[in-house]
Protein backbone atom coordinates (compact mmCIF):
# COMPACT_ATOMS: atom_id res chain seq x y z
CA UNK A 1 0.00 0.00 0.00
CA UNK A 2 1.63 3.25 -1.18
CA UNK A 3 0.54 6.79 -0.15
CA UNK A 4 -2.49 5.52 1.75
CA UNK A 5 -5.47 3.57 0.54
CA UNK A 6 -7.42 0.48 1.54
CA UNK A 7 -5.82 -2.86 2.30
CA UNK A 8 -7.37 -5.79 0.47
CA UNK A 9 -6.82 -9.33 1.67
CA UNK A 10 -8.47 -12.71 2.07
CA UNK A 11 -8.89 -12.59 5.85
CA UNK A 12 -12.10 -13.99 7.26
CA UNK A 13 -13.67 -12.98 10.54
CA UNK A 14 -16.17 -14.82 12.70
CA UNK A 15 -17.95 -14.00 15.94
CA UNK A 16 -17.15 -16.66 18.52
CA UNK A 17 -17.46 -17.12 22.27
CA UNK A 18 -14.81 -18.40 24.68
CA UNK A 19 -15.85 -21.20 26.99
CA UNK A 20 -13.86 -19.62 29.84
CA UNK A 21 -15.57 -16.21 29.48
CA UNK A 22 -18.55 -15.41 31.71
CA UNK A 23 -20.11 -13.46 28.82
CA UNK A 24 -20.59 -16.75 26.97
CA UNK A 25 -22.86 -17.85 29.82
CA UNK A 26 -24.89 -14.70 30.33
CA UNK A 27 -22.48 -13.11 32.79
CA UNK A 28 -22.32 -16.23 34.98
CA UNK A 29 -19.29 -18.40 35.70
CA UNK A 30 -18.49 -21.16 33.18
CA UNK A 31 -20.41 -24.42 33.73
CA UNK A 32 -19.55 -26.26 36.93
CA UNK A 33 -19.65 -29.90 37.94
CA UNK A 34 -22.92 -31.68 37.18
CA UNK A 35 -24.14 -28.97 34.77
CA UNK A 36 -26.13 -29.76 31.64
CA UNK A 37 -24.56 -27.56 28.96
CA UNK A 38 -26.34 -26.70 25.72
CA UNK A 39 -24.69 -24.90 22.79
CA UNK A 40 -27.24 -24.14 20.10
CA UNK A 41 -28.75 -21.67 17.62
CA UNK A 42 -25.71 -21.50 15.35
CA UNK A 43 -23.34 -20.36 18.08
CA UNK A 44 -19.60 -21.07 17.85
CA UNK A 45 -17.69 -21.61 21.10
CA UNK A 46 -13.92 -21.91 21.50
CA UNK A 47 -13.05 -24.48 24.15
CA UNK A 48 -10.05 -23.04 25.99
CA UNK A 49 -10.01 -24.59 29.45
CA UNK A 50 -10.27 -27.68 31.65
CA UNK A 51 -13.75 -28.56 32.86
CA UNK A 52 -15.07 -30.40 35.91
CA UNK A 53 -17.29 -33.41 35.15
CA UNK A 54 -20.32 -32.08 33.28
CA UNK A 55 -23.60 -33.97 33.39
CA UNK A 56 -24.09 -33.54 29.64
CA UNK A 57 -22.89 -31.46 26.71
CA UNK A 58 -25.37 -30.97 23.86
CA UNK A 59 -24.16 -29.38 20.61
CA UNK A 60 -27.34 -28.62 18.67
CA UNK A 61 -26.88 -26.80 15.34
CA UNK A 62 -23.77 -25.19 16.81
CA UNK A 63 -19.99 -25.61 16.84
CA UNK A 64 -17.49 -26.36 19.61
CA UNK A 65 -13.86 -25.83 18.52
CA UNK A 66 -10.94 -26.82 20.74
CA UNK A 67 -8.51 -23.91 21.06
CA UNK A 68 -5.07 -24.92 19.76
CA UNK A 69 -3.18 -22.28 21.74
CA UNK A 70 -2.97 -24.41 24.89
CA UNK A 71 -3.62 -27.85 26.40
CA UNK A 72 -7.30 -28.45 27.12
CA UNK A 73 -9.43 -31.12 28.79
CA UNK A 74 -13.17 -31.86 28.65
CA UNK A 75 -14.94 -34.22 31.08
CA UNK A 76 -18.60 -35.24 30.76
CA UNK A 77 -21.04 -38.09 31.32
CA UNK A 78 -22.81 -37.57 27.97
CA UNK A 79 -21.90 -35.72 24.77
CA UNK A 80 -24.66 -35.39 22.17
CA UNK A 81 -24.16 -33.76 18.75
CA UNK A 82 -27.29 -33.24 16.63
CA UNK A 83 -28.87 -31.15 13.85
CA UNK A 84 -25.66 -30.22 12.07
CA UNK A 85 -23.67 -29.73 15.26
CA UNK A 86 -19.87 -29.82 15.03
CA UNK A 87 -17.21 -30.93 17.50
CA UNK A 88 -13.78 -29.98 16.18
CA UNK A 89 -10.40 -30.92 17.65
CA UNK A 90 -8.17 -30.01 14.75
CA UNK A 91 -8.95 -30.74 11.10
CA UNK A 92 -7.31 -32.79 8.38
CA UNK A 93 -5.87 -29.58 6.91
CA UNK A 94 -4.86 -28.12 10.30
CA UNK A 95 -4.09 -30.90 12.82
CA UNK A 96 -4.28 -30.08 16.52
CA UNK A 97 -0.80 -29.44 17.95
CA UNK A 98 -1.34 -29.15 21.70
CA UNK A 99 -2.70 -31.82 24.07
CA UNK A 100 -6.45 -32.40 24.15
CA UNK A 101 -8.18 -34.93 26.40
CA UNK A 102 -11.87 -35.87 26.33
CA UNK A 103 -12.84 -38.11 29.25
CA UNK A 104 -16.27 -39.74 29.56
CA UNK A 105 -17.59 -40.69 33.00
CA UNK A 106 -20.25 -43.17 34.10
CA UNK A 107 -20.93 -46.45 35.83
CA UNK A 108 -23.23 -49.44 35.61
CA UNK A 109 -26.24 -47.66 37.12
CA UNK A 110 -26.00 -44.50 35.03
CA UNK A 111 -29.19 -43.54 33.19
CA UNK A 112 -29.26 -44.72 29.59
CA UNK A 113 -29.77 -41.93 27.08
CA UNK A 114 -32.50 -42.23 24.42
CA UNK A 115 -31.55 -40.68 21.10
CA UNK A 116 -33.48 -42.13 18.18
CA UNK A 117 -37.01 -43.26 17.35
CA UNK A 118 -38.01 -45.45 14.44
CA UNK A 119 -41.63 -45.71 13.37
CA UNK A 120 -42.90 -48.92 11.84
CA UNK A 121 -46.31 -49.31 10.17
CA UNK A 122 -48.04 -52.66 10.57
CA UNK A 123 -51.41 -53.70 9.09
CA UNK A 124 -53.63 -55.98 11.18
CA UNK A 125 -57.23 -56.75 10.32
CA UNK A 126 -57.41 -53.70 8.04
CA UNK A 127 -56.22 -51.50 10.86
CA UNK A 128 -52.91 -49.73 10.77
CA UNK A 129 -50.89 -50.01 13.92
CA UNK A 130 -47.77 -48.03 14.65
CA UNK A 131 -44.91 -49.38 16.69
CA UNK A 132 -42.30 -47.02 17.96
CA UNK A 133 -38.87 -48.39 18.76
CA UNK A 134 -36.84 -46.21 21.07
CA UNK A 135 -33.10 -46.74 20.84
CA UNK A 136 -31.17 -46.40 24.05
CA UNK A 137 -27.60 -45.49 23.25
CA UNK A 138 -26.58 -45.90 26.86
CA UNK A 139 -24.59 -43.80 29.26
CA UNK A 140 -20.98 -42.71 29.26
CA UNK A 141 -21.52 -42.03 25.59
CA UNK A 142 -20.70 -39.72 22.71
CA UNK A 143 -23.78 -39.82 20.47
CA UNK A 144 -23.68 -38.23 17.03
CA UNK A 145 -26.71 -37.80 14.79
CA UNK A 146 -26.70 -35.59 11.71
CA UNK A 147 -23.53 -33.88 12.87
CA UNK A 148 -19.77 -33.80 12.45
CA UNK A 149 -16.85 -34.80 14.64
CA UNK A 150 -13.32 -33.85 13.55
CA UNK A 151 -10.40 -35.13 15.64
CA UNK A 152 -7.00 -34.80 13.97
CA UNK A 153 -3.85 -34.95 16.06
CA UNK A 154 -0.32 -33.86 15.20
CA UNK A 155 1.11 -35.63 12.17
CA UNK A 156 3.84 -38.22 12.65
CA UNK A 157 6.18 -39.56 9.97
CA UNK A 158 5.19 -43.13 10.84
CA UNK A 159 3.49 -44.90 13.73
CA UNK A 160 5.74 -47.97 13.77
CA UNK A 161 9.08 -49.23 12.56
CA UNK A 162 11.64 -51.96 13.46
CA UNK A 163 14.87 -52.18 15.38
CA UNK A 164 18.04 -51.53 13.37
CA UNK A 165 20.13 -53.50 15.86
CA UNK A 166 19.51 -55.83 18.78
CA UNK A 167 18.47 -54.15 22.02
CA UNK A 168 19.81 -56.26 24.88
CA UNK A 169 18.25 -56.64 28.31
CA UNK A 170 19.34 -53.71 30.47
CA UNK A 171 19.60 -51.27 27.56
CA UNK A 172 18.13 -47.78 27.95
CA UNK A 173 18.51 -46.88 24.27
CA UNK A 174 17.19 -48.47 21.10
CA UNK A 175 18.20 -47.80 17.49
CA UNK A 176 15.52 -47.80 14.81
CA UNK A 177 15.60 -48.87 11.18
CA UNK A 178 13.69 -45.76 10.08
CA UNK A 179 13.69 -42.21 11.38
CA UNK A 180 10.75 -41.05 13.53
CA UNK A 181 9.52 -37.71 14.86
CA UNK A 182 7.88 -39.05 18.01
CA UNK A 183 7.94 -36.44 20.79
CA UNK A 184 9.62 -36.88 24.15
CA UNK A 185 7.09 -38.27 26.63
CA UNK A 186 5.48 -40.60 24.10
CA UNK A 187 4.56 -44.14 25.11
CA UNK A 188 5.97 -46.85 22.83
CA UNK A 189 5.95 -50.65 22.69
CA UNK A 190 8.83 -52.93 21.73
CA UNK A 191 7.53 -56.30 20.55
CA UNK A 192 8.89 -59.64 21.65
CA UNK A 193 11.18 -61.63 19.37
CA UNK A 194 11.29 -64.74 21.54
CA UNK A 195 9.63 -68.11 21.04
CA UNK A 196 5.96 -69.00 21.39
CA UNK A 197 6.20 -68.72 25.18
CA UNK A 198 7.48 -65.14 25.05
CA UNK A 199 4.19 -63.24 24.68
CA UNK A 200 4.84 -61.50 28.00
CA UNK A 201 8.20 -60.13 26.80
CA UNK A 202 6.75 -57.22 24.82
CA UNK A 203 7.57 -54.05 26.76
CA UNK A 204 6.23 -50.51 26.96
CA UNK A 205 8.48 -47.56 27.72
CA UNK A 206 8.34 -43.76 27.69
CA UNK A 207 10.71 -41.80 25.44
CA UNK A 208 12.95 -39.42 27.38
CA UNK A 209 15.16 -38.27 24.47
CA UNK A 210 15.34 -38.55 20.68
CA UNK A 211 18.53 -38.21 18.62
CA UNK A 212 18.77 -35.42 16.05
CA UNK A 213 18.39 -37.92 13.20
CA UNK A 214 15.35 -39.55 14.79
CA UNK A 215 16.95 -43.00 14.82
CA UNK A 216 17.92 -43.43 18.48
CA UNK A 217 15.43 -43.32 21.34
CA UNK A 218 16.34 -43.08 25.02
CA UNK A 219 13.97 -44.91 27.35
CA UNK A 220 12.76 -44.09 30.86
CA UNK A 221 13.92 -47.44 32.26
CA UNK A 222 16.11 -50.39 31.17
CA UNK A 223 14.63 -53.18 29.08
CA UNK A 224 13.83 -56.40 30.89
CA UNK A 225 14.30 -58.59 27.82
CA UNK A 226 16.44 -58.79 24.70
CA UNK A 227 14.75 -57.75 21.45
CA UNK A 228 16.39 -58.85 18.22
CA UNK A 229 17.34 -56.60 15.34
CA UNK A 230 19.28 -58.82 12.95
CA UNK A 231 19.27 -60.25 9.45
CA UNK A 232 20.01 -63.93 8.87
CA UNK A 233 20.39 -66.03 5.74
CA UNK A 234 18.72 -69.40 5.45
CA UNK A 235 20.06 -70.96 2.28
CA UNK A 236 19.34 -68.44 -0.46
CA UNK A 237 16.66 -66.69 1.59
CA UNK A 238 17.31 -63.63 3.75
CA UNK A 239 15.16 -63.37 6.85
CA UNK A 240 14.69 -60.27 9.00
CA UNK A 241 14.46 -60.88 12.75
CA UNK A 242 13.63 -57.42 14.00
CA UNK A 243 11.32 -56.36 16.81
CA UNK A 244 8.55 -53.96 15.84
CA UNK A 245 8.53 -50.64 17.71
CA UNK A 246 5.18 -48.88 17.78
CA UNK A 247 3.88 -45.51 18.95
CA UNK A 248 1.01 -45.94 21.43
CA UNK A 249 0.27 -42.37 22.48
CA UNK A 250 -0.96 -39.27 20.62
CA UNK A 251 -1.68 -35.68 21.57
CA UNK A 252 -5.46 -36.15 21.29
CA UNK A 253 -6.90 -38.65 23.78
CA UNK A 254 -10.53 -39.81 23.80
CA UNK A 255 -11.15 -42.10 26.75
CA UNK A 256 -13.60 -43.63 29.15
CA UNK A 257 -12.62 -43.39 32.80
CA UNK A 258 -12.37 -46.70 34.64
CA UNK A 259 -12.21 -46.55 38.43
CA UNK A 260 -11.20 -49.30 40.80
CA UNK A 261 -13.83 -50.67 43.20
CA UNK A 262 -16.68 -49.29 41.06
CA UNK A 263 -18.79 -51.25 38.57
CA UNK A 264 -17.49 -49.81 35.31
CA UNK A 265 -18.15 -50.28 31.65
CA UNK A 266 -16.50 -48.95 28.55
CA UNK A 267 -17.29 -45.70 26.80
CA UNK A 268 -19.56 -46.03 23.77
CA UNK A 269 -19.58 -43.96 20.59
CA UNK A 270 -22.82 -44.06 18.60
CA UNK A 271 -22.93 -42.53 15.12
CA UNK A 272 -26.12 -41.96 13.14
CA UNK A 273 -26.22 -40.25 9.70
CA UNK A 274 -23.02 -38.43 10.44
CA UNK A 275 -19.48 -37.48 9.49
CA UNK A 276 -16.77 -38.71 11.86
CA UNK A 277 -13.25 -37.87 10.67
CA UNK A 278 -10.22 -38.77 12.76
CA UNK A 279 -6.49 -39.41 12.50
CA UNK A 280 -3.45 -39.52 14.79
CA UNK A 281 -5.44 -39.78 17.99
CA UNK A 282 -5.58 -42.17 20.92
CA UNK A 283 -8.58 -44.19 22.13
CA UNK A 284 -8.67 -45.75 25.59
CA UNK A 285 -11.41 -48.01 26.97
CA UNK A 286 -13.84 -47.35 24.10
CA UNK A 287 -16.25 -49.19 21.88
CA UNK A 288 -17.92 -47.95 18.70
CA UNK A 289 -21.03 -48.67 16.71
CA UNK A 290 -22.80 -47.10 13.76
CA UNK A 291 -26.53 -47.07 13.18
CA UNK A 292 -28.46 -45.71 10.24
Amino acid sequence: MVNGGNAIGSSQFQYIDLWSSPWTWGGESPPGEGTLVSIDSGKTVYFDTTTPILKALVIDNATLIFDDNQDVSLSAEYIVIVNGGILQVGTEANPFQHNAVITMHGQLRSIELPICKKLFQIKKRKKILFWIFLFLVGAKVLALRDGTVDMHGANVVRTWTRLASTATAGSTQITLLQSVNWPVGSLIIIATTGDYLSQGESETRIITAVSSNGLTLTLDSPLNNTHLGVTQSVGSTTVEFRAEVGLLSHNIVFQGLLKLFICNYYLSCIFLNNRFSYRNMEYNDCSMSQWF
